[in-house]
């Protein structure tokens, strides 16, 4: 069983494989910037027979990765599978991104 972080969980990609790995037997920790977003995620993993653990995480916020990582580690000891899935958007002309 691995213990799998993935970034970007509360739609998407990321949900999808949240489900997956936990579906598969591994611990998962399913992170988002806002877990109040959280239940699609969870619904779609009860209907897979599986769970998972929601995870505040903002990767534009250095704080925010450290205190989830730091979550994660204290609870099981290690990260094995990192799934960097969150995007970060920008948005204006191209001269001033």
């Amino acid at each position: 069983m691995a213990v799998v972080l993935i970034t970007g969980c509360s739609s998407g990609f990321g949900m999808l494989a949240a489900v997956e790995f936990a579906r598969r037997g591994d611990a998962v920790y399913a992170s988002m910037r806002d877990t109040l977003k959280s239940g699609p995620l969870l619904d779609e993993a009860r209907a897979a027979g599986a769970s998972v653990h929601v995870v505040a995480l903002d990767v534009t916020d250095a704080a925010s990765v450290k205190d989830a990582v730091a979550e994660v580690m204290a609870r099981e000891g290690r990260i094995d599978v990192l799934v960097n899935n969150a995007g970060v958007g920008m948005h204006g002309p191209v001269e001033e991104a």
